[in-house]
């Protein structure tokens, strides 16, 4: 239980809900440190230690350009793990890369304030029936 003060600000030594994590300990401070992590690879038949940013990058742009992820052989733990090979059909293949481009791209919205509300949100027009 959270212990606050007669005018309703918490007690030194109490949090309350919600409260912000520590620097470096949110979840995207977290997700920041392990995509900078580095980890074994084969690339060409040789062990090579790689961002895993960079082997995101990398499937994304596979994604992209041929609709499937190839993800290389590891070493985890001094143990040998196959690679995968990730196949979308045509639907799957334009959701994946329908997200990525909009997080990379977000559609833009105009709208101008002296007449009506019209733009495009999420590839559909929007208009308040006035013309």
């Amino acid at each position: 239980m959270a212990m606050r003060d007669a005018g309703g600000k918490f007690v030194v030594g109490h949090k309350g809900i919600g409260t912000k994590p520590k620097a470096g300990q949110s979840l995207s401070d977290l997700i920041r440190l392990k995509f900078g992590e580095e980890i074994a690879v084969y690339v060409d038949k040789k062990l090579t230690k790689v961002e895993r940013r960079e082997l995101m990058a990398e499937y994304l742009a596979q994604l992209i350009s041929t609709g499937e992820i190839r993800i290389p052989p590891r070493e985890i733990d001094g143990q040998l793990v196959d690679g995968k090979t990730f196949r979308y059909n045509g639907d799957e293949y334009m959701q994946h890369l329908i997200r990525v481009l909009r997080y990379l791209e977000p559609p833009v919205q105009q709208v101008d304030l002296n007449s009506s509300v019209s733009g495009v949100i999420f590839d559909k027009e929007i208009d308040d029936g006035r013309e």
